[in-house]
């Protein structure tokens, strides 16, 4: 009978300890799946980010060269306006 007493005793304990064990188990898990997701997701927001930030200093470049492009631009207009002041005043 004493024996059984033991043998039962011990059985609880070990199951009670296999369950706390298991628990923190399953909450490290899920604590590091919450990390992974954390990551991934900041992982997926810089990537976000870097491919803004590609295209508004793409966008840049091409305002850039455009205002670098202007005085050239400018020039041909105005040749372009003084032509079509020339045709009309011809006419």
């Amino acid at each position: 009978m004493k024996n059984l007493l033991v043998v039962t005793v011990c059985f609880l304990i070990n199951s009670v300890l296999y369950s706390s064990l298991r628990n923190q188990n399953v909450q490290e898990f899920l604590r590091n799946k919450h990390k992974i997701l954390l990551q991934e997701r900041q992982i997926r927001k810089y990537n976000e980010f870097k491919k803004a930030d590609k295209l508004y200093r793409r966008s840049q470049d091409v305002i850039d060269t455009k205002t670098n492009n202007k005085f050239v631009e400018d020039k041909h207009s105005q040749f372009i306006q003084e032509i079509f002041l020339l045709q009309i005043t011809r006419c």
